[in-house]
Parts: C-alpha cells; structure tokens; sequence
C-alpha cells in the first residue's frame, strides 16, 4: 500500500456517514440555529426484549461496552452485540 493510498483511507473515514448529495436537515426542527443548536432533544423509546433475561444482560455488559475502542466507529462493536443478542432471540 502506498503512503498516498493511506492518506486517503484517513480522509475516507473522517467522512464516514456523510451523504454530500442527501438532503439537508431542516430547519424547522430547530428554528433558525438548527445547525448550531446542542439543546436538540431526541426521544429514542424503550425497546422490549422479553428475552433478555438478568443473565444474559450481565453477559452482555461484562462482554461489550460501548466505550471500547473501534477502528469503524463502533459498527464492530454494534455488529457483535447484534450476534450476541440475535443467538439468545433464536433459542
């Protein structure tokens, strides 16, 4: 691998996420300041797992925690905890 090939994997994943040709935020959301605005609330529900038991909960918080480091930006450690909980929704 070259050392320009490098600079630009770099360049790639500060830019991870990003949708140049995707809509924009709207405004409305927050008035004017949308995009200056830290006070923004987001109101994410309680997701019900009826199999989560207090078992497998301790497996998972001793197993994962979502302050490991990433080099994906946390997708791997996402991905894990989705295998981790998709072998106990199967059973």
């Amino acid at each position: 691998m070259h050392l320009n090939d490098l600079s630009f994997l770099q360049d790639e994943a500060a830019q991870y996420g990003i949708d140049w040709h995707g809509p924009l935020p709207n405004a409305e959301w927050a008035g004017d300041n949308a995009y200056l605005d830290e006070s923004i609330i987001v109101d994410v529900p309680d997701v019900e797992l009826p199999f989560l038991t207090s078992d497998v909960y301790r497996q998972l918080v001793e197993q994962f925690s979502p302050f490991s480091e990433s080099m994906s930006f946390g997708l791997d450690i996402y991905l894990q905890v989705v295998a981790f909980l998709t072998g106990y929704c199967q059973d």
